[in-house]
């Protein structure tokens, strides 16, 4: 026994896939073990995980394979530091993760890959340093300067423990370095003893007086502010208001810079958080994670009836006829909305005859988006419109015609009321003579002399969760070249 305690050692899981994930399915599948109750108290990182919603998974892995990886003592020490994030919300945080446990481990998974992502991308293109002084910065608040204010303006600027001050006058449009250069060079040419004696003009940056509010000479990408980017400065000129600075030693905004260890750490919370992996847990799970459905999201019309055109005809004493055409020849439009938003392209069938207001099939019309399933927002709509044309009959049709006319329009809802994609036949009422809008209600007409469209939606052998809160940069970049066959 003791020499295989030599060999073998617990490892959780999550923590190697933090380490090195290209140990995940290996890991996930070799035959998993069950730790006593007693090990499992004694093991606080595991308590501390499952009180936050967290559930690790321990393996029995060879002793060589974790010599390269660090104790999980430095990873709950890590985590033990922002437990008062979470006490601090009170009770009410924990019984909603007792309550509702997928969903917010799914947010928080969610969350997580953004910051991820938006981390790695700063890093990578940005100064952290810049970066921090930005968030310090006022830009957006006050109208812009017109061109009846650019004649220059007096600035107060103030230095030192007796606050000596300097006033200096520049344009609107002087770049900020411009104005610490020119500030720092006269206060330092009065009264050089209140600037250390290495004292350079780029160790300062400006700060309102009386606020906690910077004036500072780069942008998130290193290009040079002006004056006029700043609110503090146009809300001075539009207001002829005195304009009153301080010179502000730029090292003291970079105290709440996380250091190197807790910028590791953090990458590491995040991938543990973050990772897809989360469903490998279970071997049985009674639906499926929005996220493993690769597939684009597809529909089948199957049939059509009661399209009908009111033909109106105006006479000279200003009465009207209204005829009624049942024979015409239509095309069905589909659309995904998130708001106002098109997602993708808008679909098209080809052109077909209808015969006393009815669409005979020979096979159900198969309309594929160009988007997929694991990438959809919950509140996604479905815009199906028919439209009558004077085109030929099996013309594809690319884009709509201004002389086509719109006979009936619907929005459908791709989600239903507990978080799970729509799917099987659907008969719904259409609405007749108005526009598609892709801000109206998700609801049918009920008239019994309605035009009526039949349409099934892509099955699942499980009901698919929708809980992926945001899609990954991969996911949205796919391109839908292959085709979906559906069967009825």
């Amino acid at each position: 026994m003791k020499k295989e305690k030599n060999y073998f050692v617990y490892i959780i899981y999550h923590f190697i896939l933090m380490i090195k994930q290209k140990y995940c399915l290996l890991l996930f599948k070799r035959n998993k073990i069950k730790l006593s109750n007693r090990n499992r108290n004694t093991n606080t990182f595991y308590l501390f995980c499952l009180t936050y919603g967290y559930s690790p998974v321990y393996e029995i892995l060879n002793k060589k394979y974790c010599k390269e990886y660090k104790p999980i003592e430095v990873f709950l020490q890590y985590l033990k530091t922002y437990q008062i994030n979470y006490e601090i919300i009170g009770f009410e945080y924990l019984t909603v993760l007792k309550s509702i446990p997928e969903e917010c481990r799914d947010f928080r998974s969610s969350l997580a890959r953004v910051r991820q992502e938006e981390f790695e991308w700063a890093t990578n293109n940005f100064d952290k340093k810049i970066l921090e002084e930005n968030e310090y910065v006022y830009i957006e608040s006050e109208p812009p300067i017109t061109e009846f204010n650019l004649d220059k303006i007096r600035i107060n600027g103030r230095y030192g423990t007796d606050m000596s001050m300097k006033t200096i006058v520049h344009l609107p449009s002087d770049s900020i370095e411009e104005v610490i250069n020119n500030l720092f060079t006269k206060l330092h040419t009065m009264k050089p003893s209140i600037f250390n004696e290495n004292a350079q003009p780029s160790d300062f940056v400006l700060k309102v007086r009386g606020f906690n509010e910077f004036i500072i000479p780069y942008k998130r990408d290193g290009s040079k502010y002006c004056l006029s980017d700043f609110d503090y400065i146009r809300k001075c000129i539009h207001l002829k208001l005195p304009i009153d600075v301080v010179l502000f030693n730029r090292e003291n905004m970079h105290h709440n810079l996380w250091n190197e260890n807790t910028i590791k750490m953090m990458k590491y919370f995040d991938q543990f958080v973050g990772n897809n992996n989360w469903n490998l847990i279970q071997d049985e799970t009674r639906c499926l994670s929005q996220r493993e459905c690769q597939t684009p999201v597809c529909i089948q019309i199957i049939s059509a009836e009661r399209i009908k055109h009111y033909k109106i005809t105006k006479l000279k004493d200003d009465s009207e006829i209204v005829n009624l055409e049942e024979d015409l020849k239509i095309y069905i439009t589909g659309s995904l909305h998130y708001g106002t938003r098109l997602l993708v392209r808008q679909e098209f069938t080809p052109v077909y005859q209808i015969k006393e207001g009815k669409l005979h099939l020979d096979s159900p019309i198969m309309m594929t988006f160009n988007i997929l399933i694991s990438t959809l927002p919950k509140e996604t709509r479905l815009t199906l419109s028919i439209y009558m044309t004077d085109s030929p009959i099996n013309l594809q049709v690319f884009e709509i015609n201004k002389k086509d006319i719109c006979l009936a329009t619907i929005n459908c809802k791709l989600v239903d009321y507990n978080g799970y994609f729509m799917k099987g036949l659907f008969n719904v009422g259409m609405w007749e003579r108005t526009e598609p809008n892709p801000i109206m209600m998700c609801c049918e007409n009920t008239s019994s002399n309605t035009c009526k469209l039949h349409y099934r939606m892509i099955e699942f052998n499980k009901p698919v969760k929708m809980n992926t809160f945001i899609a990954n940069e991969q996911e949205l970049n796919t391109n839908i070249t292959g085709s979906i066959i559906m069967d009825l």
